[in-house]
């Protein structure tokens, strides 16, 4: 009976630690935005000092939703240990975000998995302000402003409803370089009738 008990308290613990666990992984979600909704991890291979493990991440940051999937060798010598990630590969919808996808080839060739996750931080905030504020004028104006590509879109337009033709085209897109810098670019643009 006395195992029992002791068993109890064990589990209790357990549950303790994994709540603590959860609740500074919702912090850290909060913080930064990325929230992480699944992690495996498989051992492909392990042989006296050294290892290699394969991780799948999955996730969302704003909503961009990304896979990343980091082959990770660890070879321990003595007292130390020292880990490398040897290949990564990211999945995410990029087809109608040109410029990300070129970053991605950059950030998969260098195996850069923290400069990754910085930077779809900052894009996602940046696409995220680009859609509030054009959600904000489409409400405010609702006869004058439309977004031709629905509330993810990189234009709005504002149309006069009784000058048929003539629109102003706001153009903003969010830039990333290969080396993860973020840049709004942001282009205003008329549209008058052939005549």
């Amino acid at each position: 009976m006395a195992g029992q008990g002791g068993g109890k308290e064990v589990l209790a613990r357990l549950r303790e630690e994994v709540e603590e666990l959860e609740e500074g992984l919702n912090r850290q979600a909060e913080m930064n935005s990325i929230r992480l909704t699944c992690c495996t991890s498989k051992t492909q291979q392990h042989s006296g000092s050294s290892r290699v493990q394969l991780y799948c991440i999955t996730g969302q940051c704003s909503e961009l939703k990304f896979q990343v999937e980091v082959q990770l060798s660890e070879v321990k010598e003595d007292q130390r240990s020292e880990r490398t990630i040897t290949d990564l590969n990211i999945v995410m919808d990029t087809s109608d975000l040109q410029d990300f996808s070129s970053f991605l080839s950059g950030v998969e060739d260098s195996r850069d998995l923290l400069l990754f996750f910085r930077t779809l931080r900052r894009f996602s905030e940046r696409c995220r302000d680009r859609r509030k504020t054009f959600q904000h004028f489409q409400e405010k104006y609702p006869t004058v402003v439309s977004l031709p590509g629905g509330c993810r879109s990189e234009v709005m337009a504002l149309q006069h409803p009784e000058a048929s033709g003539c629109a102003l085209l706001v153009h903003w897109s969010v830039e990333v370089s290969r080396e993860g810098g973020v840049t709004a670019k942001i282009d205003l643009l008329t549209k008058a009738p052939e005549r």
